[in-house]
């Protein structure tokens, strides 16, 4: 990595509106993840239950599934940073009214429930705006640099929000840590407020209702070679490798190495390969034909996961597990920059709302499909996800689309004309 691509990467963070964007997202993110954390220990506390733990996380989880369409629709239909202050509004309000029964001692399961719910639910209408908001902020050609700056703000505040959230926990309880979440989201709203894009998008009229504009997105991303198969291609590397790297790791650990600490070893090499790998997307040069990249690292991604399952031994099961988050991490960035450029402005909401639901749509089945293969055995399941993740990449640099994708000089996130789009 040279010092011209440090400079790459250094630079959308140079921008003030890219800035501002940036430091709203660590504040939010840490509150996110420390909330999760508080959230996981108040239902274990009250329940004793593993059962009532995954009902938990699943009931957060199913309104992004459901509404992260109409997210996309409404980004498309108003101004992103307002949906952006928004849903952080929601967020601090939500985590501070549910810190009254927890400073009363009142607090039961419901009302922790319909925390996660409510934050689930603005979470699908806020992953749409804030992509949006992201080429919106940058100069065209610092599009990649700058999803990748944004990227490690995820991949850190998941490190180091639930540490903190534990130390406040072990000395104080449950209460100043959900406090410390809502000051962060009001504080991210606040920053929100000040986001001012630097490339402003006109937003075209309303001609339908959201329901047909959602409709008319997806269509729209059915039509255009070039975004289908991005899109095609980031579903099924999802669905082959979210199961193993989340539900595969601890059947593999207790299967083969029978050691949790090695559990805890997988996630902690797959987490730092991530980072790297959002990073250094924004070092790299930029390809002149991206698609054939993107099919490439998903290839890579799939034999290190296979190498995983096979592995002869701890340190090679590490390196391979790093090299999933690696590969996993450069793939997220550079798919996210390649979808924006290639979307149309008045449907750049829509197409991104359809690159979060890659994520999150599949996570569920994935871990279906892991969870079934690993009543064979651990080594199964990784190999047949691996080889999943092989398959899709090699059938889709195949296709004259993915080949097609092509680094533009100018994304076409500008002011766009005004537009009877629905």
């Amino acid at each position: 990595m040279t010092w011209d691509g440090w400079q790459r990467l250094r630079r959308p963070l140079r921008r003030p509106e890219f800035r501002v964007l940036w430091f709203g997202e660590v504040s939010a993110v840490l509150a996110g993840a420390a909330q999760l954390a508080v959230l996981s220990w108040l239902t274990l506390e009250l329940t004793g239950s593993g059962l009532a733990l995954g009902v938990t996380l699943l009931v957060g989880g199913l309104p992004r599934l459901v509404l992260i369409l109409l997210g996309g629709a409404l980004t498309d239909r108003f101004d992103p940073r307002w949906v952006m202050v928004a849903s952080y509004g929601v967020r601090a309000s939500v985590t501070a009214l549910l810190a009254v029964p927890v400073a009363l001692g009142t607090v039961q399961l419901w009302h922790i429930l319909l925390a996660r719910l409510l934050s689930g639910a603005v979470d699908a209408l806020f992953l749409p705006a804030v992509s949006t908001m992201v080429p919106l902020s940058v100069e065209p050609d610092e599009v990649t640099a700058a999803n990748s700056a944004h990227r490690t703000v995820f991949s850190i505040g998941t490190i180091v929000g639930p540490a903190v959230a534990g130390v406040f926990i072990g000395g104080l309880g449950s209460l100043p840590p959900l406090l410390l979440c809502a000051a962060l989201f009001a504080v991210a709203a606040l920053l929100a407020l000040r986001v001012r894009p630097r490339r402003p998008r006109e937003v075209p009229p309303a001609s339908t209702g959201l329901l047909r504009a959602v409709a008319a997105g997806s269509g729209y991303v059915w039509r255009t070679g070039e975004i289908r198969v991005l899109v095609v291609l980031l579903l099924v590397l999802n669905l082959a490798l979210t199961g193993p790297m989340n539900v595969g790791v601890p059947g593999l650990a207790r299967e083969v190495y029978d050691s949790p600490q090695m559990m805890g070893w997988l996630f902690a090499a797959f987490g730092v390969g991530t980072l790297v790998g959002s990073m250094a997307a924004g070092v790299l040069p930029a390809a002149p034909r991206p698609g054939v990249r993107l099919a490439l690292l998903g290839g890579l991604n799939g034999a290190a996961v296979i190498g995983i399952g096979i592995a002869p031994g701890a340190l090679t099961g590490l390196a391979f597990a790093t090299t999933v988050g690696v590969t996993g991490g450069l793939a997220a960035v550079l798919t996210a920059a390649a979808l924006q450029s290639a979307a149309a402005p008045e449907y750049l909401g829509r197409v991104m709302s359809w690159y979060a639901l890659t994520g999150y749509g599949t996570a569920p089945l994935s871990a279906l499909l892991t969870g079934v293969l690993l009543d064979v055995s651990a080594a199964t399941a990784f190999v047949v996800c691996g080889l999943l993740a092989l398959a899709a990449s090699v059938a889709s640099a195949a296709t004259p689309a993915l080949r097609g994708v092509r680094r533009r000089e100018e994304a076409p996130t500008v002011t766009a004309q005004r537009s009877t789009a629905p």
